[in-house]
């Protein structure tokens, strides 16, 4: 099965819930001068944008599909996607991803440079749970991803001083600081039922085959996709999976136009229609010293993109930012200041 979508702006994030047909995409809402979550169902022509996430990135859905979760203002939130207002959970200065399971029970990143934490769903003080091994030349742990066990769960180990080696997905636990290795990967990795790791590596999306009782890789893996959307900055590919196998993944080419690609168990897939034109973008000069991540994405779409999109005759950019080029800004800012994207 597939899923076209001709949204205006690139999608920033993207999360699957367990139903398999419902999609949360982080994207820019013209109204508010913000991204924000739109909500997606399988087969609909249209989308809605969830009031009070202006601003939020790296959303995941809790396990009965109810709330999704996101970072924004330094917090970790949730929302009601069938309405309510925002709760705060904790804070999180710079969010790197979460996971939800079904005990209510949080592991997210909440910083660039820090293990992961754990917290309950409905609110408290986050307790850390696992710390980057310095000897290994890991600089953080991020982008969690509970398996079905609800126990153990899946992180990626990085590091942003170029050594390449060190970037693995590993298995953690809520009941030990066991730390099992699982395979060498350059981003965020996911298990898809029935019994699949995903991962990227050397610009690939593969799938192999993962057993969960060992949490280990058996046989060869086999590619899914080659046209996908990788912010090396972050670490991060922008795909999702469902807990019935349903997967979405944002096409590297679509870089200023959204085209999601939905694949079946069988690792079969077709991209939305029409070529995506991708624009090349010229200098964009701000003081960010002070600046959030989040600040410094949310003043270039405001301030630059944003003007770019109104044709303004004022603008100070002259063609749209790609969401890797607003990164690799965010990233030379940070090695500047001594710190981690």
């Amino acid at each position: 099965m597939y899923f076209s979508s001709r949204f205006p702006y690139p999608a920033r994030d993207i999360a699957v819930a367990p139903n398999g047909h419902t999609i949360a995409v982080v994207a820019y809402l013209e109204s508010a001068r913000k991204n924000v979550i739109w909500i997606y169902e399988l087969g609909s022509p249209n989308s809605n944008s969830l009031a009070g996430t202006e601003g939020a990135t790296y959303p995941f859905w809790s396990p009965d599909g109810r709330f999704v979760a996101f970072f924004a203002d330094a917090r970790l939130k949730k929302l009601e996607v069938s309405g309510g207002p925002v709760q705060t959970i904790c804070d999180a200065p710079n969010g790197r991803g979460g996971t939800w399971n079904k005990d209510g029970v949080i592991v997210f990143a909440p910083d660039t440079n820090v293990g992961l934490h754990r917290v309950s769903a409905s609110g408290g003080s986050p307790t850390q749970i696992s710390n980057p091994d310095k000897n290994r030349g890991e600089d953080g742990h991020r982008w969690p991803m509970f398996l079905p066990d609800g126990t153990h769960f899946l992180y990626l180990a990085a590091n942003f001083s170029g050594r390449k080696s060190v970037n693995a997905i590993f298995v953690g636990s809520l009941d030990s600081n066991e730390k099992r290795f699982v395979v060498d990967a350059n981003a965020n990795a996911a298990y898809a039922a029935p019994g699949y790791l995903l991962f990227y590596r050397d610009k690939t999306l593969l799938a192999q085959s993962f057993d969960r009782k060992r949490f280990a890789v058996t046989g060869d893996p086999i590619t899914v996709l080659t046209d996908i959307q990788y912010l090396p900055q972050i670490r991060r590919v922008l795909f999702a999976v469902s807990n019935n196998g349903a997967l979405v993944a944002q096409t590297g080419s679509a870089v200023a136009l959204s085209q999601p690609v939905w694949f079946d168990r069988q690792c079969h897939g077709k991209s939305g229609e029409g070529k995506p034109s991708i624009k090349v973008p010229s200098l964009v000069s701000i003081d960010a010293k002070k600046m959030s991540d989040d600040e410094i994405r949310e003043f270039i779409n405001t301030r630059a993109n944003g003007e770019m999109d109104r044709n303004s005759s004022h603008t100070f950019l002259k063609k749209r930012l790609t969401e890797d080029q607003v990164n690799q800004i965010i990233a030379d800012i940070r090695k500047m200041q001594g710190r981690h994207p």
